[in-house]
């Protein structure tokens, strides 16, 4: 890390310990989810550790990113300060999931009594993202703003990645440009503070898609292992990404691993592509995956969400697959895009429809330079990998959901392809000028 990093970190933890000082003074007068549950000095003295340890570890990825390193820091930045607003002043109304946190705390006293059964989760999904809730919990104490701190960290982290996929699609302008737009992207500011298990969702799916790509660029046994321990996590923090990945992912890696075999080894590679693909569709159906790909689960939970004041295309109803392409196209506009202006009925929809907005010009500015994009990428391949299996992973959501407050979190996951590609857009079109 180098003199102005640390000058930059020293600001941050003073400012960050002012902010604690002032909270320790005057914490009998704040609103936020921190004093919900905890007054004393030795959850604030334990939150400020944490902090000084998380900013030293951010130091230290902003030292090895150097091009990028005030990105990083304003980044992490920014979201600690909307944690600070949300756990210590309760600014902004929504401050976590309850659900979770409920779950982690019946959890929590069960570990203490030494029962660690969570059979009692339903959810699979949530069952681990409840787990690692309560393990944070176990360890530092009960109090949401631990896992909040957590997030803040796997949200700073995601610009990183995002970064380097950029970075290994295009050039490093282009890459600096995509990295700036999901560091000061305002839901993902948002939902990194916050006790909800989508900052943690959005890195693990950009770290798979970073490996995955790396994979298909250079194919070797580290780089395939951690895919599938990515494979595995994304299914552990959301289920539903199994299939998504299943059916895009699983095919192109047998694919490259047959092109790229010995002419001799080509058949077994068949056999084994073969093994695998039945193999992967009993597991399917012995874990239960295999429902997700069920009319009825799908219209089940289509109309689960489309509930409260954000629903959308609550006419819409599905009663065969042919319907499911029917809508999808304008489904895929609601997920993208939405809440539109005539939707807007609060300040947060306001907000989520300027979002809308931007991610429409810049969609539009991406179909334009559609030919200029697939000329400077470095190879064509990974952009083609990259973008069929966002575009696939969006269309996918957005055939079962239908309010726009869970589609601007779950949109999260794969909004990677816009800020990258319009990142490339941007660069190309300054360098003309």
């Amino acid at each position: 890390m180098g003199i102005q990093g640390k000058k930059i970190a020293v600001v941050m933890f003073g400012f960050l310990f002012a902010c604690i000082s002032g909270l320790s003074i005057g914490r009998y007068n704040m609103g936020g989810v921190f004093l919900e549950h905890s007054q004393d000095v030795k959850t604030i003295f334990l939150f400020l550790v944490l902090c000084t340890l998380v900013v030293f570890f951010i130091s230290l990825i902003a030292g090895r990113n150097a091009e990028i390193s005030k990105i990083i820091y304003i980044g992490f930045a920014l979201r600690l300060i909307t944690l600070v607003a949300i756990g210590f002043f309760g600014i902004l109304p929504y401050t976590y999931d309850s659900g979770w946190d409920e779950i982690a705390q019946h959890l929590l006293v069960n570990w203490h009594s030494g029962v660690w059964d969570g059979a009692f989760i339903e959810s699979p999904n949530v069952r681990y993202y409840t787990f690692l809730v309560t393990a944070v919990y176990y360890i530092f104490g009960y109090n949401p703003i631990f896992m909040m701190l957590l997030n803040v960290l796997w949200g700073t982290l995601t610009i990183v990645v995002i970064y380097s996929i950029a970075n290994l699609l295009f050039d490093k302008k282009s890459a600096i440009i995509s990295a700036s737009l999901i560091a000061f992207w305002p839901t993902h500011i948002m939902f990194s503070a916050m006790n909800m298990r989508d900052s943690l969702a959005v890195l693990l799916m950009v770290l798979f898609i970073l490996n995955f790509l790396k994979w298909i660029k250079t194919p070797n046994l580290p780089l395939l292992l951690s895919v599938l321990l990515l494979i595995i996590g994304n299914t552990m923090i959301r289920s539903q990404n199994a299939v998504i990945i299943s059916v895009v992912a699983i095919p192109i890696i047998f694919y490259y691993l047959f092109k790229r075999s010995d002419p001799y080894l080509k058949p077994i590679y068949i056999m084994v592509g073969i093994v695998g693909v039945l193999g992967a569709v009993a597991a399917m159906f012995a874990l239960g995956y295999s429902s997700y790909l069920d009319i009825n689960y799908i219209t089940r939970e289509m109309n689960y969400r489309a509930d409260g004041g954000a629903a959308y295309l609550t006419s819409l109803n599905y009663t065969s697959w042919l319907d499911v392409l029917l809508y999808l196209p304008l489904r895929f506009i609601y997920f993208l895009f939405s809440p539109f202006l005539w939707d807007v009925g609060n300040i947060s929809q306001a907000l989520a429809a300027i979002e809308g907005l931007i991610l429409m010009v810049m969609s539009a500015v991406i179909l334009r330079k559609r030919k200029m994009i697939g000329k400077i990428t470095k190879n064509k391949h990974l952009l083609w990998a990259f973008v069929i299996f966002c575009i696939i992973g969006l269309g996918a959501n957005s055939i079962i959901d239908s309010n726009s407050g869970t589609a601007v979190r779950h949109k999260l996951q794969y909004l990677s392809v816009i800020f990258v590609l319009y990142g490339a857009t941007k660069y190309k079109q300054s360098d003309d000028q």
